[in-house]
């Protein structure tokens, strides 16, 4: 009878492992091959001025966040996505500021137009975006001194036709302006427009499932975009004059922009955003870090 009773609970063991080997191998099949995902174009538009376009004044060059954002973005989807990156921007451009080729020539180009040029161009090929990156406003309020509360109403233009496109927003207040010192009125204004902005995408419906995009804001930690008040070598780190970036602040701007987009996108089903509010990445506990994966 003991032996009975052995063979039995031995029998009995190993069928219960092999039935949890089983479940196991389904499960890691399952996440390696991911079909939903696998299936997934994922495309990122990156519009706005020279800060967008990456100038790098000292170098003569231009080294663009798209750069990094497309290396962050193949790491996280790998082979479960396809992840591209496109950048529309023109140097001086703004809500109502008109756009400078690279030779100086003025061209009858601003955010609105673009934006809309930019999304029809992607509707007739077929190819929708997920997300649109906007930072603009900054050449409004310095060069063309605007008020806050002129900008705000075409950004938030420009915002609506992104969103009902189908993508996703992340808008991103202008950075300090250095060419302008910190009392002038520009300075005041630059605080304003982040207080509208911030106001503005926290009066929009919250997000309910994968057919209603909506716009996310993130504002730059202080820690690095901080440039009235960052220690001198930390400044020369990150802006290369007195409004643009260096080649590792545009990387380190790459960074926050994953950051604040990354979890609104699983790596399985639809890849559409989570139910979540505005993003601030100085809110958050992220200002020290360059993010993660």
């Amino acid at each position: 009878m003991g032996r009975r009773r052995g063979l039995l609970c031995t029998a009995r063991a190993a069928w219960l492992a092999a039935a949890v080997c089983t479940q196991l191998l389904l499960v890691l099949v399952s996440a390696q091959t991911c079909p939903p995902a696998q299936q997934c174009a994922f495309r990122v538009l990156a519009i706005g001025d020279s800060l967008t376009k990456g100038a790098v004044p000292s170098k003569q060059l231009n080294h663009p966040y798209s750069l990094r954002l497309q290396a962050l973005l193949d790491r996280k989807f790998k082979n479960r996505a396809t992840p591209s990156v496109t950048t529309a921007a023109y140097n001086y451009m703004g809500v109502f500021q008109k756009a400078q080729n690279d030779d100086g020539q003025v061209l009858d180009v601003t955010l609105v137009p673009l934006m809309q040029s930019q999304l029809d161009q992607a509707k007739q090929q077929g190819r929708g975006y997920q997300w649109v990156v906007v930072m603009a406003g900054v050449n409004d309020l310095g060069a063309g001194n605007y008020t806050a509360a002129a900008i705000m109403p075409k950004l938030a233009e420009a915002y609506k036709l992104a969103t009902a496109s189908g993508a996703n927003v992340l808008a991103i207040p202008p950075f300090p302006n250095r060419f302008v010192s910190r009392s002038s009125k520009n300075e005041q204004q630059r605080l304003q427009l982040a207080v509208l902005m911030r106001n503005w995408v926290a009066a929009q419906p919250a997000a309910g499932d994968c057919g209603q995009p909506r716009v996310y804001l993130a504002e730059m930690p202080a820690f690095w975009f901080g440039f009235w008040s960052m220690p001198p070598e930390r400044r020369a780190e990150m802006q290369d004059d007195l409004l643009h970036l260096t080649e590792k602040g545009y990387d380190l701007l790459a960074w926050q922009i994953f950051n604040a987009i990354s979890p609104r996108v699983p790596l399985r089903g639809c890849l559409c955003p989570t139910a979540a509010g505005s993003s601030s990445s100085s809110r958050s506990g992220s200002s020290n870090r360059k993010g993660r994966l």
